[in-house]
């Protein structure tokens, strides 16, 4: 369900097609990546992204964190102070 939105990008429909197709392991965190790099003490070099939904197309700062692969699987085992404060962490 994950979907690339860039306007006027050319290429941007063979890219999200090549998406759902593809298999990827992703971990969200309903944090700004700034929070989540600071609480985590991650590198900054570390590969984490903001992502957007829907409703926070146009704010400012993005509300989610997501990492991919490998990054992913570090976050799941990082993130377990999210998960112990009745935080809500997704892994897709």
């Amino acid at each position: 369900g994950i979907q690339v939105w860039q306007p006027g990008n050319t290429w941007i429909r063979e890219i999200n097609q090549r998406l759902k197709k593809q298999a990827l392991v992703c971990y969200v965190i309903p944090r700004p990546v700034a929070e989540v790099r600071s609480r985590l003490r991650l590198p900054m070099h570390f590969q984490i992204y903001p992502i957007k939904d829907q409703y926070s197309t146009h704010d400012g700062t993005s509300p989610y964190a997501i990492g991919f692969s490998q990054s992913a699987l570090l976050l799941d085992t990082l993130a377990y102070g999210f998960k112990s404060k009745g935080g809500e962490v997704w892994i897709c």
